[in-house]
Protein backbone atom coordinates (compact mmCIF):
# COMPACT_ATOMS: atom_id res chain seq x y z
CA UNK A 1 0.00 0.00 0.00
CA UNK A 2 2.94 2.47 0.81
CA UNK A 3 4.66 1.90 -2.39
CA UNK A 4 1.59 2.31 -4.17
CA UNK A 5 0.59 5.83 -2.76
CA UNK A 6 4.57 6.80 -3.71
CA UNK A 7 3.78 5.83 -6.81
CA UNK A 8 0.93 8.23 -7.01
CA UNK A 9 2.65 11.00 -4.89
CA UNK A 10 6.05 10.42 -8.56
CA UNK A 11 3.58 10.60 -10.52
CA UNK A 12 1.20 13.45 -9.30
CA UNK A 13 4.38 15.37 -9.25
CA UNK A 14 5.99 14.77 -13.02
CA UNK A 15 2.59 15.89 -14.09
CA UNK A 16 3.05 18.86 -12.03
CA UNK A 17 6.90 19.69 -13.52
CA UNK A 18 5.73 18.86 -16.96
CA UNK A 19 2.28 21.46 -16.66
CA UNK A 20 5.38 24.20 -15.72
CA UNK A 21 7.61 23.47 -18.28
CA UNK A 22 4.97 24.25 -21.24
CA UNK A 23 5.73 26.90 -22.90
CA UNK A 24 3.64 28.29 -24.94
CA UNK A 25 4.27 28.30 -29.20
CA UNK A 26 4.96 32.40 -30.62
CA UNK A 27 3.44 33.42 -33.42
CA UNK A 28 6.00 35.69 -34.77
CA UNK A 29 9.49 34.35 -34.87
CA UNK A 30 11.93 34.69 -32.23
CA UNK A 31 15.20 36.45 -33.34
CA UNK A 32 18.34 35.18 -33.00
CA UNK A 33 21.43 37.57 -33.20
CA UNK A 34 24.74 36.47 -34.26
CA UNK A 35 27.77 37.34 -35.73
CA UNK A 36 29.46 36.59 -38.80
CA UNK A 37 31.64 33.35 -38.21
CA UNK A 38 29.87 32.45 -34.69
CA UNK A 39 30.53 28.68 -34.29
CA UNK A 40 27.46 28.31 -31.66
CA UNK A 41 24.89 29.71 -34.08
CA UNK A 42 24.29 26.84 -36.54
CA UNK A 43 23.74 24.33 -33.56
CA UNK A 44 20.38 27.10 -32.75
CA UNK A 45 19.57 27.40 -36.23
CA UNK A 46 19.23 23.82 -36.86
CA UNK A 47 17.53 23.09 -33.61
CA UNK A 48 15.11 25.53 -34.39
CA UNK A 49 14.41 23.96 -37.81
CA UNK A 50 13.92 20.54 -36.04
CA UNK A 51 11.44 22.17 -33.45
CA UNK A 52 9.44 24.20 -36.03
CA UNK A 53 10.45 27.08 -34.07
CA UNK A 54 9.85 29.90 -35.86
CA UNK A 55 13.64 32.04 -36.10
CA UNK A 56 14.59 35.08 -37.81
CA UNK A 57 18.79 35.65 -37.49
CA UNK A 58 20.30 39.16 -37.85
CA UNK A 59 24.13 39.03 -38.25
CA UNK A 60 25.64 42.00 -36.57
CA UNK A 61 28.97 43.28 -36.99
CA UNK A 62 31.01 42.46 -34.13
CA UNK A 63 32.34 45.12 -31.78
CA UNK A 64 30.02 47.92 -33.50
CA UNK A 65 26.02 46.63 -33.79
CA UNK A 66 26.84 44.45 -30.34
CA UNK A 67 27.77 48.00 -28.57
CA UNK A 68 24.69 50.32 -29.51
CA UNK A 69 22.64 51.16 -26.67
CA UNK A 70 19.35 49.17 -27.81
CA UNK A 71 21.57 45.94 -28.09
CA UNK A 72 23.51 46.62 -24.96
CA UNK A 73 19.48 46.89 -23.30
CA UNK A 74 19.00 43.79 -24.73
CA UNK A 75 22.26 42.33 -23.75
CA UNK A 76 24.01 44.08 -21.41
CA UNK A 77 27.09 41.90 -21.20
CA UNK A 78 27.11 42.27 -24.78
CA UNK A 79 27.53 38.67 -25.33
CA UNK A 80 25.98 36.80 -28.85
CA UNK A 81 24.92 34.41 -29.69
CA UNK A 82 21.71 36.59 -28.08
CA UNK A 83 17.71 35.12 -28.69
CA UNK A 84 15.16 37.38 -28.36
CA UNK A 85 11.64 36.03 -27.07
CA UNK A 86 8.41 37.50 -26.59
CA UNK A 87 9.12 38.17 -22.68
CA UNK A 88 12.74 38.82 -22.94
CA UNK A 89 16.24 37.71 -24.12
CA UNK A 90 18.57 34.92 -23.79
CA UNK A 91 22.14 34.37 -23.77
CA UNK A 92 24.36 31.05 -23.74
CA UNK A 93 24.17 29.17 -27.07
CA UNK A 94 23.17 26.27 -24.55
CA UNK A 95 20.37 28.49 -22.63
CA UNK A 96 18.89 29.07 -25.89
CA UNK A 97 19.07 25.46 -26.97
CA UNK A 98 16.83 24.45 -24.04
CA UNK A 99 14.89 27.19 -24.46
CA UNK A 100 14.16 26.10 -28.40
CA UNK A 101 13.76 22.80 -27.30
CA UNK A 102 10.68 23.65 -24.49
CA UNK A 103 9.02 25.44 -26.89
CA UNK A 104 9.50 23.35 -29.66
CA UNK A 105 5.90 21.08 -28.83
CA UNK A 106 5.59 19.45 -32.11
CA UNK A 107 9.68 17.52 -31.54
CA UNK A 108 8.32 16.66 -28.08
CA UNK A 109 12.17 17.24 -26.96
CA UNK A 110 11.44 18.38 -23.28
CA UNK A 111 9.10 17.68 -20.86
CA UNK A 112 8.79 14.29 -20.97
CA UNK A 113 9.90 12.95 -17.98
CA UNK A 114 12.29 14.86 -15.43
CA UNK A 115 15.08 12.31 -16.08
CA UNK A 116 14.81 12.39 -19.64
CA UNK A 117 15.13 16.37 -19.60
CA UNK A 118 17.98 15.81 -17.59
CA UNK A 119 19.84 13.78 -19.87
CA UNK A 120 19.18 16.11 -22.51
CA UNK A 121 20.66 18.74 -20.47
CA UNK A 122 23.46 16.30 -19.58
CA UNK A 123 24.23 15.91 -23.29
CA UNK A 124 24.42 19.60 -23.87
CA UNK A 125 26.44 20.64 -21.11
CA UNK A 126 28.81 16.99 -22.46
CA UNK A 127 28.89 18.72 -25.83
CA UNK A 128 30.28 22.26 -24.39
CA UNK A 129 32.88 20.80 -22.47
CA UNK A 130 33.97 18.12 -24.75
CA UNK A 131 33.20 19.57 -28.22
CA UNK A 132 33.12 23.37 -28.17
CA UNK A 133 36.03 23.78 -26.28
CA UNK A 134 38.52 21.50 -27.91
CA UNK A 135 37.10 23.11 -31.25
CA UNK A 136 36.96 26.84 -30.26
CA UNK A 137 40.82 26.30 -29.15
CA UNK A 138 41.68 24.42 -32.91
CA UNK A 139 40.06 26.90 -34.53
CA UNK A 140 41.46 29.91 -32.50
CA UNK A 141 44.80 28.34 -33.53
CA UNK A 142 43.83 27.97 -36.98
CA UNK A 143 43.21 31.70 -37.40
CA UNK A 144 46.13 32.66 -35.79
CA UNK A 145 44.33 34.20 -32.40
CA UNK A 146 46.05 31.92 -29.93
CA UNK A 147 49.46 30.01 -30.17
CA UNK A 148 49.34 26.93 -28.89
CA UNK A 149 52.08 24.78 -26.95
CA UNK A 150 54.66 22.58 -28.78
Amino acid sequence: MAAEKAEVEVAATHIACSTMATIPRASEPLVLYTFDGDVSAPKIIVAAKYCAVKLKVEVLVRGKDDCTPEFLAKSPSGKLPLLQVRDGCLSQSNAILRHIGRAGRPADIYARTVIEDSQIDSWLDWSMQDLDRPRSTLLYHALGAIVLPP
